[in-house]
C-alpha cells in the first residue's frame, strides 16, 4: 500500500493524525515543510496527500498547487487542513480545489471518515 504523506508543522496534529491512521493500517509518511513533502513525492506518489494550510513558507496552498504541477501526482487526492477563523484560508481552499478540506480542530472520527473516503476512492480509479 503506497503511504499517505502528511504535510504537517504543528506536533499535537501530526500526532493525532498519525495516531488515526495506525488505526486504519495505512502508512504515514510525515513531514513539516514544503520542501520536504516536495522531495518525498519525488521518491514515491502518495495515495492521499493531507496538508496543513498554516505550513511555513511557502504555505500549504504552495504545496497544492506544486503537487498539481508535479508529475504523477494529478491523481493524488489532497485533503487540506484549515484554521476557520481565518478567511483567507478559507477562500484560498475554495480556490485551491483541493479533493476535501477539514478545519481545525481535528475530530478523529471525521478524519476517519474522510481518510477512509479518499483512499477508497484512490483505490477504484
Amino acid at each position: 500500500m503506497k503511504p499517505v504523506l502528511l504535510a504537517e508543522d504543528d506536533d499535537f496534529y501530526a500526532d493525532l493524525i498519525q495516531h488515526v491512521l495506525d488505526q486504519e493500517g495505512a502508512p504515514l509518511q510525515r513531514v513539516s515543510s514544503v520542501r520536504e513533502a516536495l522531495d518525498a513525492m519525488q521518491a514515491t506518489v502518495p495515495a492521499l496527500l493531507i496538508v496543513s494550510s498554516r505550513l511555513p513558507v511557502p504555505d500549504g496552498f504552495a504545496l497544492v498547487r506544486a503537487a498539481g504541477e508535479h508529475p504523477g501526482q494529478s491523481h493524488t487526492p489532497i485533503l487540506l487542513l484549515a484554521d476557520p477563523e481565518d478567511e483567507d484560508d478559507l477562500q484560498n481552499a475554495v480556490q485551491a480545489e483541493v479533493d476535501d478540506l477539514l478545519l481545525k480542530p481535528i475530530v478523529p472520527v471525521e478524519l476517519t471518515f474522510r481518510v477512509r473516503r479518499l483512499l477508497a476512492a484512490t483505490a477504484t480509479s
